[in-house]
């Protein structure tokens, strides 16, 4: 909402102005693709992009502890589980976390499930 917007902005807890201002500054296609520049070998020019809207970039805010969440959340039950505050598409389709993702669903399924009875011995 726009009065927690204010809010953080006001308090400047975790450095959310400068955060704010980074984020804003990517709506600037000349910044972006100079962003971009960066990471490739050869100056980009902003006529041989097509562009399309922005995108919002997703975070997870914690209102109990009053801060963004830097990473991301794995939370559930015996019934459900969900990963929260995944902001990064490389990293939630990378085989490591997929592997972390599907153990603790694994052991909340091993807490869940009834004792199995020790073998008994047939009579011979």
């Amino acid at each position: 909402t726009l009065a927690l917007d204010l809010r953080l902005l006001a308090a400047d807890r975790f450095g959310f102005r400068r955060l704010a201002r980074r984020e804003i500054g990517k709506y600037s296609k000349r910044r972006l693709l100079r962003l971009a520049s960066g990471m490739v070998r050869k100056p980009l020019n902003p006529r041989e992009w097509k562009w399309g809207p922005s995108g919002v970039r997703a975070q997870l805010y914690n209102r109990t502890a009053g801060r963004l969440e830097m990473d991301f959340l794995a939370e559930g039950d015996d019934r459900s589980f969900h990963v929260l505050n995944a902001v990064s598409p490389a990293f939630t389709c990378a085989l490591p976390f997929a592997e972390h993702v599907a153990g603790q669903i694994e052991a909340r399924l091993e807490k869940r499930a009834p004792p199995v009875p020790a073998a008994t011995a047939a009579p011979v």
